[in-house]
């Protein structure tokens, strides 16, 4: 998949770079902590982004990304969740 428009590389570095913030971690962790209050059990984490939600769910959850370089950086982290994109099926998990 081409990279195009908003959803290129540059689009990834900016949100792993935002991942990294200090105080946008400390709040986006407080916002998790109330999400996660309400998760029962797998669950999708749709457009995932650099995964700071995925990385706490519960096992068995999966996350779909359609920007292929935060899909490449959560794999080179050792993400344990599976990665889905369009156009792609589940041989390519």
């Amino acid at each position: 998949m081409p990279d195009t428009g908003e959803f290129d590389a540059t689009y990834a570095r900016e949100q792993l770079r935002r991942c990294k913030h200090l105080l946008r971690h400390a709040i986006k962790r407080f916002y998790l902590d109330r999400v996660l209050e309400d998760v029962r059990g797998p669950t999708i984490d749709f457009g995932c982004g650099a995964g700071q939600l995925l990385e706490r769910l519960p096992a068995g959850s999966i996350r779909y990304e359609i920007n292929t370089h935060l899909v490449d950086s959560l794999r080179r982290r050792g993400t344990r969740r599976e990665a889905l994109r369009p156009g792609f099926g589940s041989a390519d998990l």
